[in-house]
């Protein structure tokens, strides 16, 4: 079973949906099908990163859902409210709804022993583990109650309508009251089984076994002292066995691709009239298949079949195209109440893909986008508030006119908010954060519920135009509000556009930053998270390696800048120095011609006062020489006189 495309893979109740698990690139997906509409688009789930996917089974809904949007409204209905109980490595078991397209809840704890194998009865469901552990669901109440089984290796299990259980290792087991150990055991096969399917009556059952084309059918009661009641085989190992409603045909695909017709297969092959002494010489009476469906290709290749599913007197063939899509075929296996006797072949070139495979929320996941991410608007959305209220009114019976009528009315609104959005961007009323032209949120929380819904959807696109915000309290408001179990999911794909855009850093770190702030106590709690968060740790650690080169680069422009701005003053005091020179000399010859003309204007006065004080002093001088020679004059009129008197005496 591993060497298919489906992991796992069953039809529901009614044959109108097909759940498939599958491998994708990045993680497991699950894929709900429907069958026999090919406009209803496919449903499809990407798992956490880490949790692979072992096993699914259907449900019945295990609580109220809120009534779907039209746009899932077919979806809801192909599926009929039924949910799928899909089990993981991790040992949790994921309730995921298709009509929503979301996991309701998930069961058990991580990490626990994988899940084997799950069957449903009624409103419960049975988990059987790796360890051999079998946990019984009650899916409403989320309770459970554990029993560890004494049987080893158990690789299968099968619930039957009176509670009882069947276990299989290499055989088939029945445990009836008590799971512990069984209350019967069954002839069984080489290598382990496979799959168990219980018959319409619950009484009887049959079982497949890995690598073996041997079919052997039981009854649960053990009238046949746990030997097969009949035992079918064909030319190829079988993989997958349907047992149609009233337990008249049974239908087996082998590894070949060949599908296998076996009329009555719980019916005993045992001879009227033989004893058990004669049943155990005779040699073992293998039923052969009474008809054979293969599906060809126009150039004669054969196609895989890997599910059967019985639909009244048809039997609706399924096999996979392009990876992992299933393709389904419908043949007429029961005519006029017998079944057909003959080989079908069937001639189904390539199937052209629906138009809905490769849609992502309704968009063309690979075609390129028909906006740019920088110049996306996000509104708040309140124009289309009330779209559930239109849709219940318009399946109230409105007329072609009414319908009409409210389109033309929304025309003119659309009309009016895009005036009014007009004026807003002439009047400045948009951001210019995160890019041109893209228009604020109303509330925070609308921002928050953008983001919700990017993650869970894994829209790329929204998600991109929400992480394009640069106002940090939005961010954070919006991470405040956002779910813990998407943080790590959020911080993976900023890991991975920090990776891809460089430039974005800046930006893309404060949305990291507050993703670990606020949910840092919850992402502690998540298993594995080294391994989940290991694209964002490889990211971090590139850049933080960077840092001291970055470092030293700065210090050397900050030194660069330093000696500049230095050199400037230098220049700077240099001019105001000159500028101060050439004021002073301007100054100073300005000085000097004042100096000049004053000099000559003193020079002339002094001259002047000159002449005067000489010809004072040549007076005082004239007037000292007259007195000096007055005063000589009278020593000498002395010295006569004396002289006189001297001769006078003498005489």
């Amino acid at each position: 079973m591993n060497s298919l495309p489906f992991i796992s893979a069953q039809f529901d109740a009614e044959g109108n949906s097909f759940a498939s698990a599958y491998q994708a690139l990045d993680a497991h997906r699950i894929r709900v099908t429907p069958v026999q509409s090919a406009d209803t688009p496919s449903v499809e789930y990407a798992c956490a990163k880490g949790v692979k996917i072992t096993c699914l089974v259907w449900i019945a809904g295990a609580e109220k859902q809120k009534p779907p949007s039209r746009k899932r409204a077919k979806a809801a209905d192909q599926t009929g409210g039924a949910q799928i109980a899909v089990g993981t490595s991790t040992g949790t078991i994921l309730v995921y709804s298709p009509s929503s397209n979301q996991v309701l809840k998930t069961l058990g704890t991580a990490p626990s022993p994988a899940v084997v194998a799950l069957s449903a009865q009624n409103d419960k469901l049975y988990a059987l583990h790796a360890d051999g552990t079998i946990a019984e669901w009650n899916v409403a109440r989320e309770s459970v109650a554990h029993t560890k089984s004494e049987l080893p290796d158990l690789t299968a299990v099968a619930a039957l309508p009176d509670n009882g259980l069947l276990l299989a290792n290499t055989q088939p087991h029945l445990s009836t009251s008590e799971i512990t150990s069984p209350s019967a055991s069954f002839a069984g096969f080489a290598s382990p089984v496979r799959q168990l399917v219980v018959g319409a009556a619950g009484d009887r059952f049959l079982a497949i076994a890995e690598q073996d084309r041997l079919i052997q059918s039981y009854s649960v009661s053990a009238e046949n002292n746990g030997h097969p009641l009949n035992l079918l085989s064909g030319p190829s190992n079988a993989t997958f066995a349907a047992v149609s409603s009233d337990d008249s045909g049974l239908a087996v695909a082998t590894d070949d691709g060949t599908v296998l017709l076996f009329s009555e297969p719980f019916k005993s092959a045992e001879q009227p009239g033989s004893n058990s002494s004669s049943r155990r010489r005779a040699k073992p009476q293998y039923a052969k298949p009474t008809a054979s469906i293969v599906v060809k290709r126009p150039n004669g290749d054969q196609v895989n079949v890997q599910r059967v599913f019985f639909l009244d007197d048809f039997l609706v063939l399924s096999w996979s195209e392009q990876g992992a899509v299933p393709i389904f075929a419908r043949v007429q296996w029961k005519k006029d109440g017998q079944i057909i006797d003959e080989t079908v072949e069937l001639v189904k070139d390539f199937a052209a893909p629906r138009a809905s495979e490769h849609l992502v929320n309704g968009v063309d996941a690979a075609a390129v986008p028909a906006y740019k991410e920088s110049t996306a608007t996000i509104s708040s959305g309140h124009h289309v508030a009330d779209l559930d209220d239109e849709d219940s009114d318009e399946e109230g019976g409105e007329t072609l006119a009414d319908r009409l009528e409210a389109l033309e009315v929304k025309r003119q609104q659309l009309l009016e908010d895009s005036d009014a959005e007009d004026e807003a961007h002439k009047d400045g009323e948009f951001s210019q954060n995160g890019g041109a032209g893209k228009m604020k949120l109303s509330t925070p929380g609308s921002f928050a519920a953008l983001l919700n819904q990017a993650l869970v959807a894994g829209d790329k696109q929204l998600l991109e135009t929400c992480l394009s915000e640069r106002d940090e309290k939005t961010i954070k408001t919006s991470i405040i509000k956002l779910e813990p179990s998407l943080a790590a999911k959020l911080l993976e794909r900023l890991a991975e556009k920090m990776a891809r855009v460089q430039h974005r850093s800046a930006q893309l770190t404060v949305w990291i930053k507050w993703v670990i702030v606020v949910h840092g106590g919850y992402l502690v709690t998540v298993p594995n998270l080294l391994k989940t968060l290991a694209s964002l740790h490889s990211t971090l650690a590139t850049r933080v390696a960077i840092l001291p080169r970055l470092l030293a680069l700065q210090g050397r422009l900050e030194l660069l800048s330093a000696q500049l701005d230095v050199r400037g003053e230098i220049l700077e005091s240099s001019r105001e120095i000159e500028d101060d020179t050439e004021d002073i000399a301007e100054a100073v010859y300005t000085e000097d011609a004042f100096i000049v003309n004053g000099e000559e204007d003193f020079d002339e006065a002094g001259e002047d006062d000159e002449d005067e004080q000489i010809e004072e002093d040549e007076d005082v001088e004239m007037q000292m020489e007259l007195d000096d020679e007055e005063e000589a004059g009278f020593e000498d009129e002395d010295d006569e006189d004396g002289n006189d008197e001297e001769d006078s005496e003498d005489e």
